[in-house]
């Protein structure tokens, strides 16, 4: 017992001394070998001047599944890779719950907000970079925050910088409205896993995110 703590003393010790990159990427290889192939299909390339994607997303969109929840999401790419590896942007679309859908995809609400962050993407933002845009899992729980979005942040992240070639310390979240409360929530929950998060038209309160979580 003794010599195992030892070990795993001695393991962290060397994680601790490699760069930020390194180390997530040795212990994320640990954790795929676990995992299995890939959550995240190729991703799409999207053409700022081309036709609308919002019109075609039932032909390209996929599927997480989350215990007895599934998460439709597009896995985007927009530019030439930048040297060092691709940002990945995180982008949660506005809405909220319903608890009187019919089923958990079925608030026209979500959707359309959840098309809204294609288009955003696609036309608005000035970035180069791939885009994970999910739609909620669940319109009777219209929350970004609960523990089975945090493990497809995770599943996302780890396939990611595993499979598609991102940068571990370009990661960034983003979110409108409802999505925005979780920009500030779970920027303070999963901290280091983010290089930066942006809330827009949200607001959320310190004790639910608190700032000081945010130096990591």
């Amino acid at each position: 017992m003794i010599e195992k703590c030892c070990f795993l003393l001695m393991t962290a010790a060397t994680l601790m001394a490699a760069e930020p990159s390194q180390m997530r990427l040795k212990l994320w290889s640990g954790y795929q070998k676990d995992r299995g192939e890939s959550c995240l299909p190729a991703p799409r390339e999207v053409d700022p001047a081309g036709a609308d994607l919002r019109s075609g997303m039932g032909e390209f969109a996929s599927t997480l599944t989350l215990g007895d929840k599934r998460m439709p999401f597009v896995f985007l790419r927009k530019g030439e890779k930048p040297d060092g590896g691709w940002p990945l942007f995180i982008n949660l679309h506005g809405g909220g719950s319903n608890p009187h859908a019919a089923g958990p995809h079925s608030w026209g609400v979500n959707t359309g907000e959840w098309q809204a962050q294609v288009a955003l993407f696609q036309k608005v933002y000035p970035v180069v970079g791939l885009a994970f845009i999910p739609r909620m899992a669940d319109d009777r729980d219209g929350r970004w925050y609960y523990g089975y979005v945090q493990d497809a942040v995770d599943r996302v992240i780890e396939d990611a910088i595993l499979h598609h070639e991102v940068n571990p310390d370009k990661i960034y979240l983003t979110g409108i409205s409802e999505g925005g409360y979780a920009a500030y929530r779970l920027a303070s929950l999963m901290a280091d896993r983010f290089a930066g998060s942006c809330s827009m038209a949200a607001a959320e309160p310190l004790a639910n995110a608190p700032a000081e979580n945010l130096r990591n």
